[in-house]
């Protein structure tokens, strides 16, 4: 749930720091490297070895991922958020 909220309040950041248009240029970015990804592992049809990967791990291991991308948003929020204008 942290990580939601962090999520949510990055977009609240970008949106403060850079309005509309960055929003959408960082949503639209988002989506084109979601949407490489998906392509370039179904290409190399390595969606066998995603799901080997995913189901191999444990609930401490995703705790971790989740608390590393929870760290990564929060210092970009941070480092948004410390250059928007009041």
């Amino acid at each position: 749930m942290m990580v939601l909220f962090l999520v949510g309040f990055w977009a609240a950041t970008i949106y403060k720091r850079w309005q509309t248009t960055g929003l959408l240029i960082t949503g639209i970015g988002t989506a084109v490297v979601l949407i490489g990804l998906v392509f370039y592992l179904t290409r190399q049809e390595l969606w066998g070895q995603v799901g080997q990967f995913l189901s191999s791990q444990t609930q401490l291991s995703v705790a971790g991922w989740l608390a590393v991308v929870g760290l990564a948003l929060a210092g970009g929020s941070y480092l948004t958020l410390r250059r928007a204008v009041p």
